[in-house]
C-alpha cells in the first residue's frame, strides 16, 4: 500500500522534470529557427519574440505547464495535452505527435 501511495507524487515529479527540460532546452532550437529556418516552417523574417509566442514561452510557466499537461484549457478552448496523448508539434515541421 505504501508503494501505491508513492506513485502519484513520483508521476507529478516526472512530469515536472520533463516539462522543465522541454521548456528550457528548446530555447536553443528557437534561436536556430530564427537564424536558419528549415524550408516551409518559419519565415526567414521571423523574430525571436514571434517564435517565443508560437512555442508559448510568453505565458506564465504555471499556465504553460497546466496546458502542456492537459488540465487547463488551450487557447482555442479545448482540453488537450500529455494526459490525452497529445505530445505537441515538431519544432521543424507540421507533424503533430499523438
Amino acid at each position: 500500500m505504501r508503494r501505491l501511495l508513492r506513485v502519484p507524487p513520483m508521476l507529478l515529479a516526472i512530469t515536472i522534470v520533463v516539462f522543465m527540460i522541454g521548456r528550457f532546452v528548446p530555447d536553443y532550437s528557437g534561436r536556430m529557427m530564427v537564424s536558419e529556418p528549415p524550408p516551409d516552417t518559419v519565415p526567414p523574417t521571423t523574430s525571436g519574440a514571434v517564435v517565443r509566442h508560437v512555442q508559448r514561452y510568453d505565458q506564465p510557466i504555471w499556465l504553460h505547464y497546466l496546458r502542456w499537461l492537459g488540465v487547463a484549457k488551450q487557447e482555442d478552448g479545448r482540453f488537450s495535452g500529455v494526459l490525452e496523448g497529445d505530445l505537441g508539434q515538431s519544432l521543424w515541421g507540421d507533424e503533430t505527435y499523438r
